[in-house]
């Protein structure tokens, strides 16, 4: 990830620019408390790198987070668009929940 990579999230109007700042989102803001609490599933969204995350619940099943879009340049994370609308799991193919890990 680049030094000014930017994590944006609409319709938030808060971004985060660079590493420090959104390893601060991530480990303030994210809901996920432990290692298996979020899956993820690997898509291609407009024509760029995204993937699904998804949450697991009080059953054990993982629901639809976020749907992140990833910018890349030569190779190195530039920008990340995270969606948190359900309609944009349904544009990508991705399901609306996953079973448990079993």
């Amino acid at each position: 990830m680049t030094e000014q990579a930017v994590w944006q999230m609409p319709p938030f109007d808060r971004y985060y620019v660079g590493r420090e700042d959104i390893a601060a989102l991530i480990e303030h803001q994210c809901p996920a408390r432990v290692g298996g609490d979020l899956r993820m599933l690997p898509v291609v969204a407009n024509g760029q790198p995204a993937v699904g995350m998804y949450l697991r619940g009080p059953d054990g099943a993982y629901q639809q987070f976020q749907l992140c879009v990833v910018d890349l340049r030569d190779g190195v994370i530039t920008g990340v668009v995270g969606f948190f609308d359900g309609d944009a799991f349904a544009h990508a193919g991705l399901p609306e929940q996953l079973p448990a890990a079993g």
